[in-house]
């Protein structure tokens, strides 16, 4: 590894600056086309993954490795994958008892029929998502189980930046089949976000969810101008405030693990569980569960509540440790 001719600042505020310049271009191009083309999201999700990937490279000659592609401790995984479904249920009983409380029974309606897909051409509604979406977290969680168990073996030391000209040929071939394989998208957010921001920040933990609450939140902010969510100011800042305090919670998955892979299986946990069960606020429509979904959603007022509470605490131990860590030096 070469010595950077840039500060960590400079570093930084390179990457956010590319990465957001790139994505928003990406958005653009989504919205101008009518929102017709989800591949441009999933473009849109490996943006962080790919500069960061090149950054590291062009500056530091670290290699892809470096962001911390090795399994390592198998709980990381287990909190990771169970973590999006205790917060399903959790918004679920607290939406129930706003419900109960309120006397407004059109706040939570269980209506499980709103939820439609197509996969292989045939159409799926109702509860029969449910192992469908399991399926489709099987099968990534044990392709990137493979490539972790593979790092950590030694099998792919020598993998360089070139190696990733590889990438397409392996991936092309699923793309037909659509979200079955989501390959690339969460994994490209967080080898961007924790493989590479938080990595940086690492005995910095307060600093390092200073940087990345804010920045998440306005790599999403092309969403507030889908057809879905325009227009929509209270919902939007709602929206934009969880994805925020969302980032401290997988930036201490990533801390605890110091691997991408467990921050991969969040991500990749959250975006089948939260939209299929509380709705999809990315395109208004409602999931298991109708109503004010916007509401009660993970990505609204329930997740900036529920996350945002779990979000403090780690916050809080984080000061407390950085306390300690001054006092003792």
């Amino acid at each position: 590894m070469k010595m950077s001719p840039l500060s960590s600042r400079t570093e930084t505020v390179l990457f956010v600056a590319i990465t957001l310049v790139l994505a928003y271009c990406l958005g653009v191009a989504f919205i101008l086309t009518g929102e017709r083309y989800p591949l441009i999201i999933h473009a849109l999700m490996c943006v962080p993954g790919a500069v960061a990937l090149t950054l590291m490279w062009l500056l530091r000659r670290e290699p892809p490795r470096t962001v911390g592609f090795e399994f390592t401790a198998a709980g990381s995984w287990v909190i990771a994958a169970l973590y999006p479904l205790v917060f399903v249920t959790a918004a679920l009983m607290l939406a129930y008892g706003v419900r109960t409380i309120s006397g407004h029974h059109d706040f939570i309606v269980f209506e499980p029929n709103n939820v439609q897909y197509v996969i292989l051409g045939r159409r799926l509604q109702g509860l029969p998502n449910v192992p469908v979406g399991a399926l489709w977290m099987l099968l990534n969680l044990f392709l990137w189980l493979l490539i972790a168990l593979a790092y950590r073996r030694g099998a792919v030391r020598s993998l360089s930046i070139r190696a990733l000209l590889w990438i397409p040929i392996f991936v092309v071939p699923f793309l037909p089949l659509g979200r079955l394989f989501d390959l690339p998208g969460e994994l490209g957010e967080e080898i961007g976000w924790r493989g590479y921001l938080v990595r940086r920040y690492a005995q910095q933990p307060l600093t390092a969810a200073a940087i990345t609450m804010p920045v998440w939140a306005l790599f999403h902010v092309p969403v507030i101008f889908f057809n879905a969510q325009r227009g929509h100011y209270l919902q939007n800042a709602m929206f934009l405030a969880s994805i925020a305090v969302q980032a401290v919670i997988v930036q201490a998955i990533y801390l605890r693990s110091s691997s991408v892979w467990p921050c991969a299986v969040f991500h990749l946990s959250w975006n089948i569980w939260n939209p299929v069960v509380l709705g999809n606020v990315y395109g208004g429509a409602p999931g298991f569960f109708s109503g004010q979904f916007w509401v009660f959603n993970g990505e609204g007022p329930f997740g900036l509540l529920l996350n945002g509470a779990v979000a403090m605490w780690l916050l809080y131990r984080w000061g407390l440790f950085a306390a300690h860590k001054s006092g003792s030096t």
